[in-house]
């Protein structure tokens, strides 16, 4: 309400802030390596999760306390629960749905995979709550006199203009100090790269990590005829049971030729430990949380 009757007020033109950046690829642009990029699939990649979830984890376990000077004495505010001052929100309940550690992880996942976290206050007569706003839904925005203010789609389809006064606003990696970027989008390439490394792993497995191979045929076939011998090949030596697996065909296979590259020949191994490492770099986290690296008790305390 309060925003409304600002916008009906002061008519004014809101332009989008130029050169967000953040959320341009999550579209579903192809890596070089053929995969999508996006916040969801990333967490797929052990690595990826494991840092995100011990970074949020880290975060939201640290006790956030509200304090104030009082003849040059610093003392900590005490949590009222009747008037849900700024303590009781960080200590206690931040709104009725969240407990502080919900509040604080959830932000810092959204801060992490998408480069903002937006915490949102409503101006009274609302109950003082704080609510996380979903940031792949919110577009920030100027008026013309040069006010900031954020454009907001909810569940239920409504838009709302949130002035910036009411939003606590994390970010990283911004490049005009308004809106901010994800890792994702410096990582993109190489989580790509890790995504496509697990499906050619797990296309290996399930023809139980038998080779490509070719076959020559004394017969002139179309389309569906080179098909039919495909799934023959296929039918016999598919999952990993079949391993090891005698081909037998009939006389009209005049060659075949399997096309031989073992895992570790590609050096699967080494290629994934080091892709690993770099996005754990991207992210800034220790290889030691990992259970990756040299591990020695004294240098991981």
């Amino acid at each position: 309400g309060a925003v409304q009757s600002v916008k009906t007020a002061v008519p004014v033109k809101f332009d989008s802030v130029p050169d967000q950046g953040g959320s341009s690829y999550f579209g579903g642009s192809m890596t070089k390596a053929k995969q999508v990029v996006n916040p969801e699939l990333s967490k797929k990649v052990a690595v990826v999760f494991r840092c995100a979830n011990g970074i949020s984890d880290d975060i939201a376990n640290m006790p956030f306390k509200q304090y104030e000077r009082s003849n040059e004495n610093t003392v900590a505010v005490k949590p009222d629960a009747v008037l849900h001052n700024q303590a009781y929100l960080l200590e206690i309940a931040p709104n009725r749905w969240m407990t502080p550690f919900i509040l604080k992880k959830t932000s810092m996942l959204w801060l992490l995979f998408w480069g903002n976290a937006l915490i949102w206050m409503p101006p009274p007569p609302a109950p003082r709550e704080l609510f996380i706003l979903p940031t792949n839904m919110t577009t920030p925005k100027m008026d013309g006199n040069g006010n900031l203010w954020y454009e907001v789609r909810f569940p239920n389809g409504e838009k709302k203009l949130i002035p910036a006064v009411e939003v606590t606003h994390i970010m990283i990696n911004s490049t005009n100090g308004i809106w901010g970027r994800s890792i994702l989008e410096y990582a993109r390439e190489t989580v790509g790269l890790r995504l496509g490394m697990a499906e050619t792993q797990s296309n290996l497995q399930g023809q139980g990590l038998n080779p490509s191979a070719y076959i020559q045929v004394n017969a002139t076939l179309d389309a569906r005829g080179r098909q039919n011998y495909r799934d023959a090949y296929n039918e016999i030596m598919s999952g990993s049971e079949n391993a090891g697996n005698l081909v037998v065909f009939d006389n009209k296979i005049s060659k075949f030729e399997p096309i031989t590259m073992k895992p570790n020949d590609a050096q699967f191994l080494e290629q994934i430990n080091a892709t690993d490492l770099e996005i754990a770099n991207f992210f800034k986290y220790p290889a030691y949380k990992l259970n990756m690296g040299k591990q020695s008790y004294e240098s991981n305390e």
